[in-house]
């Protein structure tokens, strides 16, 4: 169950960050959003994004600090919706998902499939310990299980960057 907790915390840790990039650099994600057709009623694209980005910042930080379980449901909500808008993507030929600013790959299927395990590996997190437990639980206040979760958080930073760009 470890494993799955720090899989849930790499997830939070790429909330952060995709969500401090968003914040910093909307223009890339509002540009997804225009070729996709998502339109937010009232809402400026650019605004759109700093808001979906200060949301992801804030159930990201909230994933790695708190004992909420809801948070996990809501981090694979995120990832489950962030799935289903890169596979639209990957069907239209995009040439970025918007996820990581200008960083971002182009969105393929290994894209799709990341974010799925993401999103359950979240949602099965819920059963479990929150990642402040399982540190308090081990031995170094858990620099193993926080080395760990930054090894799944540069994975998954990679892949989502740089991965792999076969859309078939």
């Amino acid at each position: 169950m470890v494993v799955l907790v720090a899989v849930f915390s790499s997830a939070s840790v790429l909330l952060v960050l995709s969500g401090l990039v968003k914040l910093r650099q909307p223009a890339s994600a509002a540009g997804v959003f225009a070729e996709l057709g998502i339109a937010v009623p009232l809402v400026e694209a650019r605004t759109a994004v700093r808001l979906l980005g200060s949301g992801e910042v804030g159930i990201g930080l909230l994933g790695l600090v708190s004992g909420w379980s809801w948070i996990g449901a809501l981090t694979g909500g995120l990832f489950l919706l962030f799935g289903a808008v890169t596979a639209r993507a990957v069907r239209r030929g995009l040439s970025s998902c918007g996820c990581f600013g200008r960083a971002s790959a182009p969105p393929s299927w290994w894209h799709v499939g990341g974010n799925v395990v993401l999103a359950v590996a979240s949602f099965v997190a819920l059963a479990g310990d929150s990642p402040v437990e399982v540190m308090d639980a081990q031995a170094w206040s858990g620099m193993g299980f926080v080395a760990l979760t930054g090894l799944m958080a540069g994975v998954g930073f990679a892949l989502f960057t740089a991965g792999p760009t076969t859309r078939r």
